[in-house]
């Protein structure tokens, strides 16, 4: 039987490691998706985490909290993968730019499904609230692709979600062809707000 572990992440984060980070996502993932009345806090809280993404991307507010706290991360993301050598420095400094500056339509919030018994323990470890607290969650540090199912991407029905961008850099979510690196960084550069 599966043990179902999940993860919300910011169309923008799917988008760096997808095509420029070797499809590997850095991620938490918790259970259930709901923890309501578990020992999980509300940022550990997948569900509430949805909320968190999806109102300020509906509402377009790039001040949002939760919105600056992504970018910050998707800042951090990108310095640490020029470190360990994956990107070159010229691709740091854009996705940099790109995370700062990125209009609020890519943290369109997606849904990571991750059975956790697929995942070696070793590559499992405590962190965040989990790291002090009873919260049942973990981090994967290099989740492949192949390691989760998307439950919810739905540019198609959420007519919010169907930008161009999002359309494009979202295909292979809906089982479409994946763009190259060299356009997908075009594209997202289109949508770097001044």
């Amino acid at each position: 039987m599966s043990r179902y572990y999940y993860s919300v992440q910011p169309f923008l984060a799917w988008c760096f490691n997808h095509y420029f980070y070797g499809r590997r996502h850095y991620v938490y993932v918790a259970a259930p998706f709901h923890t309501y009345k578990n020992v999980n806090p509300t940022s550990s809280n997948p569900w509430h985490l949805y909320g968190d993404y999806y109102g300020p991307w509906w509402d377009r507010d790039p001040y949002a909290a939760h919105i600056r706290a992504a970018r910050k991360g998707l800042e951090a993301g990108a310095v640490a993968q020029r470190k360990t050598g994956r990107i070159g420095p010229a691709l740091a400094h854009a996705l940099v730019a790109v995370a700062r500056r990125a209009s609020t339509t890519l943290f369109y919030p997606v849904v990571y499904r991750i059975d956790l018994d697929a995942i070696a323990p070793s590559r499992l470890s405590k962190a965040g609230s989990g790291a002090n607290t009873l919260s049942d969650e973990w981090l994967i540090p290099d989740l492949d692709e192949s390691e989760f199912s998307v439950l919810f991407f739905d540019p198609g029905s959420d007519w919010r979600a169907r930008h161009p961008a999002i359309r494009t850099l979202g295909g292979p979510l809906v089982g479409s062809m994946s763009v190259s690196a060299t356009e997908a960084l075009r594209s997202l550069r289109k949508e770097i707000q001044p």
